[in-house]
């Protein structure tokens, strides 16, 4: 990892007194090189009689961040049997570790009927008849690692009736919004296809 040398300072304060300081980072390592390109954590950690106190932590964006299309690749595989076992995984492809903040409402699986596949048209979806909270978690996924998430299609429909036999098209949709800037703030929202899985279901 880089590390960037502390900024020292002792100081003495009065209840009630503020005080502040700035520095400059000049997007150099202790080395004096230039940091690569990626996504730093920022924080500064206060001493006070061998006791350290860690202010919150701001997250800062070095250099071009491609968009989620372009940063993780998407892949979904099912295991049929009286059910559908269904696994989506999540790759970073770049070579910056990647934060991502997703929530507990995402569509990670979605099941079309075939012959009628659009977005609207769902014969079933993870989410549905599931108890969703506005709570979300954050994904911090290094270059080359993968995050996996699992479900499973009961072969019911949004009805909860079990489907016609036929053939169906699975897939995942992944949404998150990324962490790119000093102040915590996010990028807008994106939303991401996986490939598509082809289940026939017979009587």
């Amino acid at each position: 990892g880089v590390e960037v040398e502390p900024v020292e300072s002792s100081f003495e304060l009065e209840p009630g007194e503020l005080d502040e300081w700035t520095v400059t980072w000049d997007l150099n390592d202790t080395d004096g090189q230039r940091v690569e390109d990626g996504l730093y954590v920022v924080m500064a950690i206060i001493y006070r009689e061998l006791v350290y106190v860690e202010t919150a932590q701001r997250f800062m964006q070095i250099g071009a961040m491609p968009p989620l299309e372009d940063a993780l690749d998407i892949r979904l595989s099912a295991e049929c049997g009286e059910s559908v076992a269904l696994t989506l995984e999540v790759t970073n492809v770049t070579d910056q570790v990647i934060k991502i903040f997703t929530g507990q409402d995402v569509d990670h699986y979605v099941v079309f009927d075939s012959d009628l596949h659009d977005e609207g048209s769902e014969v079933w979806t993870w989410r549905h008849g599931l108890i969703h909270s506005n709570a979300g978690r954050e994904m911090w996924v290094p270059p080359g690692a993968t995050n996996t998430f699992t479900g499973t299609w009961e072969l019911e429909d949004l009805d909860w009736n079990p489907v016609e036999p036929g053939i169906y098209d699975a897939q995942a949709r992944f949404r998150g919004t990324r962490f790119v800037d000093t102040t915590g703030g996010v990028s807008s929202e994106e939303r991401l296809w996986s490939n598509i899985v082809r289940i026939t279901v017979t009587e």
